[in-house]
């Protein structure tokens, strides 16, 4: 999804190596993507750009954690979903909040990030439940978390607005961090009891 979340953004090459250094892009899909990104002429994205990305974003995770409420049965790929269902409708309403407060019209550049959206939905859909889904969820969710953290550090550094600064630090960048943990301890423990720890806490509503 990253490389659709950078055509969307237009990213300078300075942000791609950022993203791509901490997301551990392989060598052959950075080539790939800079040999694309050298036929794109643009300015550098705008906080609308980011804004508007980050709510795609949103609606991506949002609806992936709706898929797996209704086709996993581990509990703990339940309750990371519905996690994930209230923080990013939480972050998406304060985004929007924020843009408002700005004067500014969410853009998104590239509709790649939604095709890609759907895409993951439709492999989702495919493994039929049990392990192998709640697998391909928890591993998707642990790369998407990764990707969306790359952005938002990205974001930061070139963002505009203090408000939209200190948003990414304070508020959004959190969250993500804590998904992340919960997607990675979820991934690691499927094939076990439901009753593996997620991070800290267990993995129900409510522990982080």
């Amino acid at each position: 999804m990253l490389s659709a979340v950078c055509r969307s953004l237009e990213l300078s090459t300075a942000a791609l190596s950022i993203v791509a250094a901490a997301t551990g892009w392989s060598d052959q899909r950075r080539d790939a993507f800079t040999t694309n990104q050298q036929r794109i002429v643009a300015p550098p994205p705008t906080d609308a750009d980011f804004l508007g990305t980050l709510h795609q974003m949103n609606v991506n995770e949002i609806n992936a954690a709706k898929l797996a409420q209704t086709m996993s049965g581990n509990s703990n790929v339940r309750a990371l979903a519905s996690q994930i269902i209230s923080d990013h409708t939480t972050l998406d309403q304060q985004a929007s909040a924020l843009a408002s407060q700005l004067g500014l019209t969410p853009t998104i550049g590239d509709s790649m990030i939604v095709r890609e959206g759907s895409a993951e939905l439709d492999n989702l859909r495919a493994r039929n439940g049990g392990p192998a889904f709640d697998l391909a969820y928890s591993g998707a969710q642990v790369q998407d978390h990764m990707e969306a953290l790359a952005l938002v550090d990205a974001a930061r550094r070139v963002a505009h607005s203090p408000e939209f600064k200190s948003a990414l630090v304070s508020q959004i960048r959190p969250v993500i961090v804590r998904h992340l943990q919960m997607a990675k301890s979820i991934r690691a423990g499927i094939g076990r009891p439901d009753s593996v720890p997620c991070g800290r806490a267990r993995c129900k509503p409510g522990a982080l």
